[in-house]
């Protein structure tokens, strides 16, 4: 079991939101162009004996993922593994060949196929996904808090993955709103992106405030276990899951992917929030 922790009422809170799937519904646009990439391959390959499913694609992305290191890795590699998994292959050996493929003959009839359907797939990603339900009126309440705590709660967004693709669903939902204080987009979450926005969240907790050296507390929010609680917890955050349409609700494996709250929708966030600035939550263990 964690040790407590108890945030004393001249602590700062830096909220840390995560965008994809917690703000906006970035899986809506994936699936969908997900759906059409599978219905281009079987009218591209119509012979080829295997009928391709969703759930086959999902599970190449994931290991195209867990290869890379990225959620948005070269879509070329997706399209051509599942051009080998049409053909018969199993989803390991079509990410293996696929990379091979790609290394070796970028020339080739399936890597020139591939290219060509990954370029419309890529442009699809470029839709703008709306915001979840009660997101706006969340964040506008998060803002009161803000307002009526000065000084001691600064909101960041803390994004992860290609900038050409969320830069414009924050200039579309967002536009010139001062909604966050620290906005920032990296390729992908670590313990380093986190302590960065935790020194910039503490110098908008000290200008707001008037007070050098505020004591500050870290606060990740997010739908993603890996990305989002495991560096969390790493870097001492209150940890908080709300699991989203990606992945569903994960497994919390170990200690380390374990969150120190979780939430059924954005909408709890605010109600939490303002209970950990008004001293009245003590996360001594995570909510079963």
């Amino acid at each position: 079991m964690r040790k407590p922790t108890k945030v004393s009422l001249d602590t700062g809170l830096i909220l840390v939101i995560d965008g994809d799937n917690t703000l906006w519904d970035t899986n809506g646009v994936f699936e969908k162009a997900q759906r059409w990439l599978l219905r281009s391959l079987r009218k591209a390959r119509p012979r080829d004996p295997t009928t391709l499913s969703f759930e086959q694609l999902r599970k190449v992305d994931d290991l195209l993922i867990q290869e890379s290191g990225r959620h948005e890795y070269d879509f070329q590699l997706l399209v051509l593994a599942l051009l080998f998994l049409q053909k018969g292959s199993t989803e390991k050996d079509s990410v293996s060949f696929a990379l091979s493929e790609l290394r070796g003959h970028p020339d080739s009839a399936d890597a020139k196929l591939a290219a060509k359907i990954s370029q419309v797939f890529c442009l699809k990603l470029q839709e703008i996904p709306s915001l979840l339900p009660s997101v706006n009126r969340s964040l506008k309440e998060l803002l009161q808090l803000k307002t009526c705590y000065k000084g001691r709660l600064a909101l960041v967004l803390l994004s992860e993955g290609d900038e050409t693709r969320i830069r414009p669903t924050l200039e579309c939902h967002f536009g010139k709103s001062e909604v966050f204080d620290v906005l920032k987009i990296v390729e992908r979450k670590s313990v380093d992106a986190l302590r960065d926005v935790q020194i910039q969240g503490s110098k908008v907790l000290e200008s707001e405030s008037g007070c050098s050296r505020i004591q500050s507390q870290l606060v990740v929010v997010g739908d993603s276990i890996e990305s989002d609680i495991v560096p969390g917890n790493l870097v001492g955050a209150i940890t908080i899951y709300i699991p989203g349409g990606y992945r569903g609700v994960e497994a919390f494996a170990s200690d380390k992917k374990r969150p120190r709250r979780v939430l059924t929708s954005f909408r709890q966030l605010p109600e939490l929030v303002e209970s950990i600035l008004a001293d009245h939550v003590d996360f001594r263990e995570t909510e079963r």
